[in-house]
């Protein structure tokens, strides 16, 4: 499946109170609770509705695909399910499709409906739903484009993380020379571009963590990173010799694709893999205002297969350090 996230604002659909309380009728012998409204209050004492950013998240979609699929296999029609929870057909449509999340106590109600009785298959998707409703780093919520709030979690929870580009990644980058990366882009206020840089730098936590234990990364990128100037002298010098220290870590696998190889699978763009303990694996594209996340097995397996050949056509680790320090020494 290929899914686009788009930065919009999708308002929970709420529960009336004649839903609740007929649904907690209805459950109340199968120990099941349904939630109510999501609520926030203000400074003024006074309740709103909660709302969120970008709902439509991989693992949502996931979520929303998997309780579809229940639904389908039980001979349920969309109308004939929405009816048995009493709830609107666009309720739990925006469900089926990933527009509005469900809590994991609500979870317990389709598995009563839909008949999921078999333990594994319901702490797989009680982990899912967790999952869906995770969003890292809130402190800096007031920076992070909407695009960017899936794919926090999923670096946070990968086991391996494969990428092709002609950047150096974020997780690769020093604090000065990130500042200068990230200062290029379109910032309102320069406090958004400091506060930015200090959440890339505590991404790179991931990569020494010992519980869970770190990913594996292996990043390939084009000659340009070593050879275009970002921020002076000073500011490359630290960058290279960060990209040295790095390497050296059991988990980082550094090589550059040098300008000689000629025509390769990268060509087409840059992207990133990402394996996990407890889902399938993901291939990450991403523009300047969207990012693309797919998970279908063919697709996957042509962006392994294009990034195992990437891996063969750059330069070793080895020979990657070698140019590394050549290019250091000529920039003295």
């Amino acid at each position: 499946m290929v899914y686009t996230e788009h930065a919009v604002l999708i308002e929970f659909t709420q529960m009336s109170s004649i839903f609740r309380k007929s649904c907690n009728r209805k459950f109340r012998l199968l120990g099941v609770r349904l939630s109510t409204r999501q609520t926030v209050r203000s400074t003024d004492g006074e309740e709103h509705v909660a709302r969120e950013q970008a709902g439509r998240t991989i693992r949502r979609l996931r979520v929303g695909q998997e309780l579809k699929d229940a639904r389908i296999a039980a001979g349920y029609k969309l109308e004939a399910a929405a009816r048995l929870f009493e709830r609107s057909v666009a309720s739990l449509s925006k469900i089926e499709t990933g527009n509005q999340r469900i809590l994991p106590r609500d979870l317990h109600a389709f598995f009563a409906v839909y008949g999921i009785d078999d333990e594994d298959r319901r702490a797989e998707l009680l982990a899912l739903v967790r999952k869906s409703n995770e969003q890292p780093y809130q402190e800096y919520g007031a920076v992070v484009p909407p695009k960017f709030h899936d794919y926090l979690s999923l670096e946070r929870d990968a086991t391996k993380i494969s990428s092709w580009g002609e950047v150096i990644p974020g997780l690769l980058q020093t604090e000065a020379y990130a500042f200068q990366v990230v200062e290029a882009g379109q910032w309102e206020q320069p406090e958004q571009v400091e506060r930015f840089v200090q959440l890339r730098v505590e991404r790179q936590a991931v990569l020494t963590r010992t519980d869970p234990p770190p990913p594996t990364v292996l990043a390939v990128m084009g000659e340009r990173v070593v050879r275009q100037m970002v921020g002076g002298p000073d500011v490359m010098r630290g960058q290279l010799e960060h990209l040295l220290r790095i390497s050296k870590l059991p988990n980082v696998s550094i090589q550059i694709m040098p300008f000689r190889a000629g025509p390769h699978p990268g060509d087409n763009g840059a992207f990133t893999t990402m394996h996990f303990q407890d889902q399938r694996p993901v291939a990450v594209t991403e523009t300047l205002v969207s990012a693309t996340y797919m998970d279908d097995p063919e697709t996957l397996r042509r962006y392994e297969g294009a990034g195992e050949q990437i891996r063969m056509a750059a330069l070793s680790p080895r020979e990657t350090a070698s140019l590394i320090r050549e290019t250091m020494e000529g920039n003295r």
